[in-house]
């Protein structure tokens, strides 16, 4: 069976036409068709559409016929979503008929991957999280980021950067429906503007809505501790468009893991025997608006504001067991942190869209600004015992608060101007963006018997810290045949960064000009094959948590704290895909070469008194061999599986390998998800994903995760109830092998993954409108008559 959706809309005004009708007339027998008409905004809406060829006759008073012709349901196609379809008056059009060409669920054009979720009905019914899972390269690492082929991509929402940390973007994906969005588009290789992405794009562009309101409420509930509750409002008229959604979500996550660390040194070597738990408290209100305006047919506006904030309560509990060459313990000690605080992070965004007399001449001018705030208090606590677990009666306490304060904004030009008469395009533009970071940590410990807390210096810091970065870029494009496609673009980066410090530390800058090449040959072959080659030289700076030099003392016997001096990380990336897509099935094989200079990388070395500590450095160079392959099949209309693989094996330098002992090795990603359709009410759905991650010291494996999936929809389909079944087979965790040229560590972490959730979701804009089998008939009666006029 068959589904098909649309709005209708005046050409002119873009006003939604209520009321008219529209017949689904088979191919196979044109006299058994099908009449609606559509609702108050120029809705309509027709399920259960027996497969075949069909054509869709529109009628209104005042307005000439309109016919679509020819959307084949099918197995592996049986949803359509026309999106807006605009009438002419009479006066200007009598007849107009239009040959459908559908797009694939799936799509690749000039090196992006885009998923035509907005085609799909079935997207009404998931976030875009879930979305995100469904999409082949995606992993996720120990700490949760989102990664593209490996590595941390840049996250566009219609075509706009995003400049969020990783929890503030989560709960953006988490509170932005599905419904909301038209297609998804992954980037390996990205656009000219983006270019200098280490990890690629990934652009969400979202739905700008029917005509009149919209909207949807949600509710969850998980029971390991979480819940969330949100809203969504759309609205839009022929020049003007608003959405807007808001939530609050609130966590409750524990969990523990235990670590051995053996110390070797020159005569002697002894280990440190690790086992901890935490309970972590969170509350995360948030809020987004974006407001479009449409000024004229070249001119358009937009804004959008976000808001997201996050109220913590964590604990933590830790035993230190030290041992000695024989493996007995001569020292205990007990630990507990207790950390509160808070944050918030407003953003907003500024657009201006002027368009040419020619498609494709655009010129978009970008203005953001973001400031934040964070507080934290942390508490420790450690007492100390002998071999025995005998107390010795000393212990240590100690208070550390921090304040972070930073500001930030930036202006982005891009033009496109393609040129006809010779098959090519120019692409123009550049970026203003400015970051500064206030950061202010004053650490204490209690001196006894006096019972004064004492400052610390060694724990304390007080800084400024600033980025600069300015850039231009240059780009051409050429179609040497309809098939056969070069760009090639050149960007010019100018940084500079700055470290204030208010202490005795000395001040430390750094600026530089980086060039950024980039080339892409793409041929498309009979078959629905093609195939590109690229190239491209990108950038990665050190990030203000990799840059802060603030020394965090959470475990006294591994000392963390960044490294304001750390270069900027050059790579040159070679990349050779094939794809193809046919019907039911699609599929893309990529491999790729990438020679990476000044390695930001964390690493670990062992200082004195069987203590490590853990900062940032430029390390040596260091060769990627990358290689990847993802693809689906459509088994029947109800049943989809696709599935994504990938593997880079790093190697470095002979003096690395021998002197700061590192290790070649690879890192592992795969995912496997599927969708079944029992009827247009009921939908499972689930993934499966693995990863394994190398770095120079080592290796971080997860388990399997699972995630086990059903949707039902009540009360014409405006209920929505999902229950999802996570990780309910086995609790994830992270096996973490660590080694040093005098040390080796082996740990495990984990948390209370496994979770059953329950949601529930509310539509609040009403069906397609219905009329009686009576209308129906006199409706189809006039209908054919003005098609025989």
């Amino acid at each position: 069976m068959g589904l098909v959706i649309g709005n209708l809309v005046d050409a002119s005004s873009s006003k939604g036409l209520p009321g008219f009708t529209i017949v689904i007339q088979p191919f196979s027998d044109t006299s058994n068709g099908r009449t609606i008409l559509s609702d108050k905004n120029g809705g309509f809406e027709a399920d259960r559409l027996a497969f075949g060829y069909y054509r869709l006759l529109i009628s209104g008073v005042g307005y000439g016929l309109k016919t679509i012709d020819s959307l084949h349901f099918r197995t592996e196609r049986f949803d359509f979503n026309l999106g807006d379809i605009k009438l002419s008056s009479q006066a200007s059009n009598l007849n107009e008929v239009i040959v459908y060409a559908e797009k694939p669920l799936i799509e690749s054009t000039d090196g992006k991957i885009t998923f035509n979720v907005g085609e799909s009905a079935l997207s009404a019914g998931s976030s875009t999280t879930e979305l995100l899972k469904n999409m082949p390269l995606i992993s996720n690492d120990a700490e949760g980021k989102i990664l593209l082929k490996g590595k941390e991509p840049k996250i566009l929402i219609d075509d706009k950067p995003t400049d969020l940390n990783a929890q503030q973007l989560a709960d953006l994906l988490e509170s932005l429906p599905g419904s909301s969005i038209e297609k998804i588009e992954l980037m390996t290789n990205p656009p000219p503007q983006y270019a200098n992405e280490a990890g690629g794009v990934i652009n969400i562009i979202t739905k700008k809505g029917k005509i009149g309101m919209t909207g949807r409420i949600s509710a969850s509930y998980g029971s390991r501790g979480e819940g969330n509750l949100s809203a969504n409002i759309s609205y839009r008229n022929k020049k003007f468009s608003a959405n807007v959604s808001a939530g609050m979500g609130a966590s409750r996550l524990f969990g523990g893991g235990n670590s051995y660390r053996t110390n070797i040194y020159a005569d002697s070597s002894n280990a440190l025997s690790t086992l901890n738990g935490f309970t972590n408290k969170n509350v995360r209100p948030n809020l987004r608006v974006s407001l479009d305006y449409e000024i004229n047919k070249k001119q358009q506006i937009n804004f959008t504001g976000q808001f997201a904030s996050n109220s913590f309560d964590n604990i933590s509990q830790t035993n230190y067991t030290n041992l000695n060459f024989a493996t007995n313990p001569y020292r205990i000690s007990n630990r507990s942190n207790h950390a509160t605080g808070s944050s918030y992070n407003p953003s907003f965004t500024g657009t201006y869209t002027l368009k040419g007399k020619i498609p494709g001449d655009v010129l978009r001018i970008f203005a953001n600004y973001n400031i934040g705030a964070s507080t934290v208090d942390r508490d420790y606590f450690q007492q100390f015992q002998d071999g025995k677990g005998i107390p010795t009666g000393v212990d240590s306490t100690q208070k550390q608060s921090s304040e972070n304060n930073n500001q930030g904004y930036g202006l982005r030009v891009n033009y496109d101007k393609p040129i006809k008469k010779i098959n090519s395009s120019l692409s123009f533009g550049g970026f203003f963006n400015r970051n500064g970071f206030d950061n202010l940590q004053n650490t204490f410990f209690l001196k006894k018997p006096d019972n004064i807390y004492t400052p610390i210096p060694l724990l304390s810091n007080d800084f400024n810290f600033t980025q600069t970065i300015g850039n231009l870029r240059a780009g051409f494009s050429h179609d040497i045949t309809k098939t056969f496609k070069v760009t090639a673009t050149l960007q010019s980066e100018y940084t500079k960064i700055l470290f204030k410090f208010n202490t005795a530390v000395p001040n430390n800058g750094n600026e530089y000009w980086s060039i950024l090449p980039s080339f892409t040959v793409r041929k498309e072959f009979t078959g629905d094959w093609n195939t590109s080659l690229n190239y491209r030289k990108n950038i990665r700076r050190a990030g203000i948590d990799e840059l802060n030099p603030s020394i965090s003392y959470n475990d006294p016997y591994n000392l963390r704290f960044g490294n304001p001096y750390l270069l900027p990380q050059l790579a040159d990336n070679y990349d050779l895909s094939f794809g193809t897509y046919k019907g039911k099935i699609y599929g893309n094989v990529s491999m790729g070469y990438n020679k990476v200079k000044d390695i930001i990388q964390r690493i670990r070395t062992l200082v004195t008194d069987g203590k490590t500590q853990t900062t940032f450095n430029n390390i040596t160079d260091r060769h990627e061999y990358e290689a990847s392959l993802w693809g689906g099949y459509t088994f029947s209309r109800q049943f989809r599986l696709n599935a994504s693989a990938g593997y880079t094996f790093n190697k470095y330098s002979e003096y690395d390998r021998t002197i700061n002992k590192y290790r070649n090795g690879g890192s592992f990603y795969t995912n496997l998800n599927y969708n079944f359709i029992l009827t247009d009410r009921v939908s499972f759905d689930g993934n499966l994903r693995y990863n394994s991650f190398a770095d120079p010291q080592g290796r971080s494996r997860s388990n399997l995760s699972q995630n086990i999936g059903m949707q039902t929809k009540y009360f014409n389909k405006r209920v929505i109830l999902s229950i999802n079944l996570i990780d309910i087979f086995a609790q994830q965790q992270y096996n973490t092998f660590t080694t040093g040229p005098n040390f080796t560590v082996q740990s495990i972490n984990n948390s209370n993954t496994r979770n059953v959730r329950v949601a529930v979701s509310y539509n609040l804009n009403k069906n397609r409108s219905s009329i009686s089998n009576k209308q129906r008939k006199l409706l189809i009666e006039n209908v054919k008559a003005k098609s025989k006029q």
